[in-house]
C-alpha cells in the first residue's frame, strides 16, 4: 500500500512538470478550450505508467531482509531528490546558453560558452540557459539503480546484476546522444549530467546500505 501511495503521489508530481504538459498536449488537451477530462485521463496516464511498478515488484522482490529493502528504496529516493537538485542549482551557477538558443543568433560563437566560464544566476527563469549539466541525463542515469534492485530479486546473481548494470549503460548512452542530436545539449552537457548523477548514487547507496548492514548486525 505504501508503495502504490508512492506511485499516485508520483503521478501527481510528473503531470505538473513539463512532462505532464507534454502528455496532456498529446492527449489534445488546451486548458479553458476543450473538456477538462482530457486533463483528468493524461493524468491517469501517469498513474498506470508508474502503478504497475510497486506490484510487479511485490512478485519479483525478496522480502526475507526487510530492512534491506526499506534502505535500498530510501537510498534510490534520496539519492534521486539530491541528484536533481544539485542539477537545479548547477544550471543557476552555470547558466550555459544551450546550443538550439546559439544556432538563432546572427553570430553564436560570440555567445558560446564552455561549462567553466560561469555566470552565476544569469539563467533564472531562461531555459534557453540551462544547459550544463543536463537534466534529463540526471533522470536518465537514475538507471544505474538498477543492479541495486537485482541485489534485491528472489532469484539473484551476479550475472542479473552485471546485465542491469549493462542495460542502464546503453540506455544512458542512447539517451546522452538522443540529448546531444536534439541539439538540446554539448557533449559535456550530458557527461556531466551523467557523472553528477552516477557518484551521488554511489555515495547514498553505499552509506544507506552500510547503515543498514550495522542495524542487521545489532
Amino acid at each position: 500500500m505504501a508503495a502504490l501511495a508512492v506511485s499516485y503521489f508520483m503521478a501527481v508530481y510528473y503531470s505538473n512538470s513539463y512532462n505532464g504538459a507534454k502528455v496532456r498536449e498529446l492527449f489534445g488537451y488546451i486548458a479553458g478550450e476543450t473538456s477538462a477530462i482530457w486533463s483528468v485521463l493524461s493524468w491517469v496516464f501517469w498513474v498506470l505508467l508508474y502503478a504497475w511498478v510497486p506490484i510487479v515488484c511485490y512478485f519479483v522482490l525478496d522480502e526475507a531482509d526487510p530492512d534491506k529493502l526499506i534502505m535500498t528504496g530510501a537510498a534510490i529516493l534520496v539519492a534521486g531528490i539530491f541528484a536533481d537538485n544539485v542539477n537545479l542549482w548547477l544550471k543557476q551557477v552555470a547558466s550555459r546558453p544551450r546550443y538550439k538558443y546559439l544556432i538563432t543568433l546572427d553570430d553564436p560563437r560570440a555567445a558560446f560558452r564552455n561549462w567553466w566560464q560561469m555566470i552565476p544566476n544569469l539563467a533564472g527563469s531562461n531555459d534557453n540557459f540551462k544547459s550544463w549539466p543536463s537534466g534529463n541525463m540526471t533522470i536518465a542515469s537514475m538507471m544505474f539503480s538498477l543492479p541495486m534492485l537485482a541485489d534485491l530479486l528472489k532469484k539473484r546473481s551476479r550475472t542479473k546484476n552485471l546485465i542491469c548494470f549493462f542495460v542502464a549503460s546503453c540506455f544512458v548512452v542512447i539517451y546522452g546522444y538522443n540529448r546531444i542530436h536534439m541539439t538540446n545539449h554539448f557533449l559535456s552537457d550530458v557527461c556531466f549530467g551523467m557523472l553528477i548523477t552516477y557518484i551521488i548514487y554511489c555515495t547514498v547507496s553505499a552509506a544507506f546500505l552500510k547503515a543498514g548492514l550495522k542495524m542487521t548486525r545489532q
